[in-house]
């Protein structure tokens, strides 16, 4: 009775999900667990965001928003400071972002504990020492194989992982929009959505074309607007953000 009761209690709680970040909250290294925090708890689960304690942290008005756990980042408190978290939590998934040493560290010293590891660079590729590209292609083998889901922010590199390492991982792409555009008074400036940057496919800054696509089948005004002349840089001449 009571093993059914539990597995009762199991099917109808709100599924419990741990997000770790090892930045500061309001940069891009906590951005996108930041934000999955938020839109989980408005689906519904659990969703509890755990960072380094530090002023920065703990003064962000983001802190305010998700009111996170803090954990002690120092490398020789770090594995005893989140095990006390995942006691307290007891979470069914814990996810990190761009995972390396750190998440290596966690996951052996967690075997039960189910990691959701998401990718958005693969920072294997800048390496140039033979040694530590070798090393690190044995480190994200291994925490491909060790993690329970695999979530990339690039189609390419879910792609890339597939390819080289025979692991599915799920797409989740930073630029997710409502299905349904907010309606604008009358005189009001319609909506406007800017994306910067290469248009380099590795990236997925192809999706900018795609969504142009899509709201125009809408009957909405979408337009590709070079800003190099604005810049002061010549039509021809190449620059970080188009090259």
């Amino acid at each position: 009775m009571d093993a059914a009761q539990s597995r009762l209690d199991s099917m109808t709680r709100n599924p419990k999900i741990l997000f770790i970040g090892f930045g500061e909250l309001g940069k891009t290294g906590c951005l996108r667990a930041f934000n999955l925090t938020r839109c989980l708890r408005q689906l519904g689960w659990d969703a509890q965001l755990a960072v380094p304690q530090s002023p920065a942290n703990r003064q962000c008005q983001e802190a305010e928003l998700v009111r996170p756990i803090y954990f002690d980042s120092n490398p020789t408190r770090i594995r005893s400071s989140i095990g006390k978290i995942l006691r307290e939590v007891q979470p069914e998934f814990v996810h990190m972002l761009n995972p390396r040493e750190k998440a290596v560290l966690l996951a052996i010293a967690f075997p039960k504990v189910r990691f959701v590891f998401d990718w958005e660079d693969w920072t294997t590729f800048i390496e140039k020492r033979p040694a530590l590209r070798w090393y690190k292609r044995a480190r994200d083998r291994w925490l491909l194989k060790r993690a329970s889901l695999v979530v990339c922010a690039s189609r390419w590199l879910a792609d890339y992982i597939r390819e080289q390492y025979r692991h599915s991982a799920l797409y989740l792409p930073y630029a997710c929009l409502p299905r349904v555009f907010p309606r604008t008074h009358d005189g009001a400036v319609p909506p406007l959505a800017v994306g910067m940057g290469s248009l380099h496919p590795d990236w997925d800054h192809d999706l900018l074309i795609e969504a142009a696509g899509v709201l125009k089948q809408r009957g909405l005004d979408a337009r590709r607007v070079d800003l190099r002349p604005l810049l002061g840089f010549s039509d021809t001449q190449q620059t970080p953000e188009s090259s």
